[in-house]
């Protein structure tokens, strides 16, 4: 379930996890989707507003706009529950040789510039912005 590697022609594509017990295959099948199909960068596919379906009832993430499909989806015959979602997805994508991530909108408590926070330049190889979330630390590397 999570995390989940996804391939591409042998190589890593992207790494992608997220806690949140039963609806972790959701929140992390959207952030897959929302990227490959969708074109969306790693930090857009991660943040977008949630809608799963588990056991036949789509809970809606409460305050975004994907509160705009409830009546659509009551009128194909879903029940639907309006509800705080917070995935804590965490992703990182191999991009033209760099390491591209993103976190969950709601987790991220800080977003520190690596030069600012080690007196360095940001450079190839070095990290480029660290995020500190309610989960984990994610270290954004521009090159390796």
């Amino acid at each position: 379930m999570s995390p989940t590697i996804v391939m591409q022609d042998g190589a890593p594509l992207l790494v992608i996890g997220s806690p949140g017990g039963s609806r972790i295959i959701g929140y992390v099948a959207q952030g897959i989707v929302n990227y490959l199909d969708f074109g969306m960068n790693p930090q857009q596919a991660v943040a977008a507003p949630h809608l799963v379906n588990r056991f036949g009832t789509f809970d809606i993430e409460t305050d975004t706009d994907a509160t705009a499909l409830e009546a659509d989806l009551q009128a194909a015959g879903f029940e639907t529950n309006l509800r705080e979602l917070t995935s804590g997805l965490h992703v990182i994508a191999l991009e033209d040789g760099k390491l591209v991530g993103g976190a969950d909108r709601l987790t991220i408590i800080v977003k520190i510039p690596f030069g600012k926070l080690c007196g360095l330049a940001s450079g190839f190889g070095q990290p480029h912005h660290i995020f500190v979330t309610k989960a984990a630390v994610i270290v954004l590397i521009v090159g390796f």
